[in-house]
């Protein structure tokens, strides 16, 4: 089994639970390169799509332990 995909998949949903960050003055004000506004709902589907994809790059990794 080629665990590139998965490692791929991995990446990019970190990246996606990673997307805000905190200043300090501000609160959350980046969304890097999604375009979504700071609106919540785009924020919690950025962070819920991030999540998705973490759960889809381990859970293969899961099935083949068992």
């Amino acid at each position: 089994m080629h665990l590139i995909p998965y490692a791929f998949l991995l990446m990019v949903g970190v990246l996606g639970l990673l997307m805000l960050t905190t200043d300090p003055e501000t609160g959350f004000r980046w969304m890097g390169y999604t375009g979504a506004g700071r609106s919540s709902v785009d924020i919690g589907l950025v962070r819920v799509l991030g999540g998705v994809l973490v759960v889809l790059a381990v859970l293969p990794l899961l099935k083949r332990r068992r």
